[in-house]
């Protein structure tokens, strides 16, 4: 980088390689990076270099250190902003896919890839050097994440099924995913380490000095970022630095104007004690008396230890922590209650940070697909199919509040239930999707004779049915699947693929609905094993023997429901966003006479 600045053919050869890279855009000659252009970290450095090569040729003036620095991290920033971008899209197909299943725990991978792709954005439009660091960060958390949901898939079988994922599909996977992880080493990236650290180069690339919160600094930004470091003190006071495979020297100053490497006042240790009096020691010393002992470090005071916290930080990791800061009542309490531990501590900060990108991801999505809803519904005819059209055509001409609710609650049913409908169409080609399916258990220690003479609170959940012998018997409603997916089997009968609950509501829960399915499928289970006979029915007809009931063991069980609500599968919209929606359609309706 310093060369840059004092050779212009070589800025201007470097601009040259890289224009592939960038490109000027307005009066003003903005660079930005072209469209198309594909960045990994292995181009990163590279791409920042051309950055700082085009500013020192465009500029026509020695620019200062602080200038050089400032330009190498704006130019990376953008580089990892589009790196970001690409990385997201590559890879949420797939965390879609773990999210869905609750055992892989792979729910935060949706707010931290919304957090990644805002941070990757902003990167690209309005580049900041506090950047580079947070977008490499989070992207090694991402990772790392995925990693995780991956090698708990790999060992469940019964999992594998859930996510239509084969043994040979998880390997490579998980392959992908530690070549990403193992993708910041050797990528040039210590460079980006290093113009953070705070560092001051004395013989670029050998010699550096600074305090040791810098150095501190260096070696904390590294790990976060899956770079390997190791800082090790030498009998001249000076540290021998190794990052990603690259030595260099580390002086530790007080402070002060810079000085020649000579005249660096440092701090040398005491020379480490060998365990045999009278021999040469591991550091290579002549005979260290016994008597000789390391001194204790200094004790860290409370302050200073949460000064050095905060100085590790990013700045929105500070914002964040001054909002948090009133929860500790002095330094030593805070210090206490994270156990002294300062990646527990700056963890807590990152989780706050996660949690409220998490929710403003979830509103942005949210009013996303309430526009897309809108659109399904005018574009589908929902208000005029007979569902709808006899929900709305209950309502009075000028409806209250109350029914004008009540009809939006009957209404989003059914809207949800389209929007699944074609949802599952898609996910399982040539399968078909059967709504509202009853579920009955027979009753044989209650007679038919019996149950006609009962009162009419005795009969509540209870019906009479055609048995599979041809004659009436009393049943009872167990529960409802929403949505029953099946394909045609090789039996002759329809294979279960998925057993489907769907909530709406901003008081449904996935517990709710998981009970749902799990008693569905206890009571075919139950059938099975040669206990009590069922009957499935869609609107009043009996479709048990046409389904195979020894595959609802290895179809899906799936969850559905609002955003941020924890069920299986997300409908991308808050439940109070829907229901909005819900009574805006609904009052447009009655306004227009249901033509909406």
């Amino acid at each position: 980088i310093d060369r840059l600045a004092k050779d212009l053919s070589l800025a201007t050869k470097i601009e040259e390689q890289t224009a592939g890279l960038w490109a000027k855009v307005g009066r003003a000659g903005k660079v930005v990076l072209r469209e198309g252009a594909a960045i990994s970290l292995h181009t990163v450095s590279g791409a920042a270099l051309g950055y700082v090569a085009h500013m020192v040729v465009t500029r026509k003036v020695t620019p200062l250190a602080m200038d050089l620095q400032d330009w190498f991290l704006q130019g990376a920033s953008v580089a990892l902003g589009r790196h970001a971008h690409d990385l997201v899209k590559a890879r949420r197909p797939l965390h879609e896919k773990l999210e869905l299943i609750n055992e892989l725990h792979a729910g935060d991978l949706a707010p931290l890839d919304g957090q990644l792709l805002r941070l990757g954005e902003r990167a690209q439009t309005a580049p900041k050097p506090e950047d580079v660091v947070a977008i490499l960060e989070l992207r090694q958390h991402v990772l790392e994440r995925e990693l995780s949901a991956l090698e708990t898939l790999a060992g469940d079988e019964e999992l594998q099924k859930r996510a239509h994922l084969g043994a040979a599909d998880i390997r490579r996977l998980e392959g992908e995913t530690r070549g990403a992880l193992g993708e910041a080493s050797g990528a040039g990236l210590d460079q980006v380490v290093l113009q953070t650290s705070g560092l001051e180069p004395l013989i670029p690339g050998r010699v550096y000095k600074g305090r040791a919160e810098h150095l501190q600094h260096l070696e904390a930004t590294a790990k976060r970022m899956g770079l390997s470091v190791l800082a090790e003190p030498q009998p001249d006071g000076t540290y021998r630095v190794t990052l990603d495979g690259k030595p260099f020297t580390v002086h530790i100053v007080e402070g002060g104007p810079a000085a020649k490497p000579g005249e660096l006042e440092v701090k040398a240790p005491v020379p480490p004690v060998d365990e045999h009096a009278g021999k040469p020691n591991r550091a290579g010393f002549g005979h260290a008396p016994k008597e000789i002992h390391e001194p204790a470090p200094p004790v860290e005071s409370a302050s200073d230890w949460v000064e050095r916290l905060v100085a590790q930080m990013t700045p929105e990791e500070r914002s964040q922590y001054e909002l948090m800061r009133s929860k500790w009542k002095s330094p030593e309490e805070m210090r206490n209650a994270f156990a002294n531990d300062f990646d527990a501590a700056r963890q807590a900060v990152r989780n706050a940070l996660a949690q409220k990108a998490g929710a403003q991801a979830v509103k942005d999505v949210s009013a996303k697909r309430i526009a897309e809803i809108r659109e399904f519904v005018k574009s589908r005819g929902i208000l005029k199919e007979r569902e709808a059209t006899e929900i709305l055509a209950k309502l009075p001409e000028h409806p209250s509040k109350g029914e004008i609710n009540e009809a939006a609650r009957e209404l989003r049913t059914v809207v949800v239930a389209d929007l699944m409908a074609e949802k599952n169409t898609a996910r399982y080609p040539g399968a078909r999707v059967l709504r509202e399916v009853k579920v009955w258990e027979a009753q044989p220690g209650i007679a038919v004779s019996d149950f006609r003479t009962m009162a009419n609170d005795q009969k509540q959940g209870l019906t009479l049915r055609e048995g599979i012998d041809g004659k009436t018997q009393v049943f009872k409603d167990m529960t409802d699947i929403d949505a029953l997916v099946v394909t045609p089997g090789a039996s002759g009968k329809d294979k279960i693929l998925r057993l489907e609950q769907q909530k709406t509501g901003t008081l449904d829960s996935h517990a709710d609905a998981k009970s749902q399915n799990d008693r569905a499928l206890a009571v075919i289970d139950a059938a099975l094993a040669g206990g009590k006979a069922i009957r499935l029915e869609v609107a009043g007809k009996d479709i048990t023997g046409s389904i195979d009931l020894s595959s609802a063991a290895t179809a899906d069980k799936v969850t559905v429901g609002p955003a941020a609500k924890g069920f299986d599968e997300s409908l991308d919209v808050t439940a109070s966003d829907l229901e909005r929606l819900m009574k805006t359609l609904v009052t447009e309706a009655t306004k227009s006479g249901g033509s909406t």
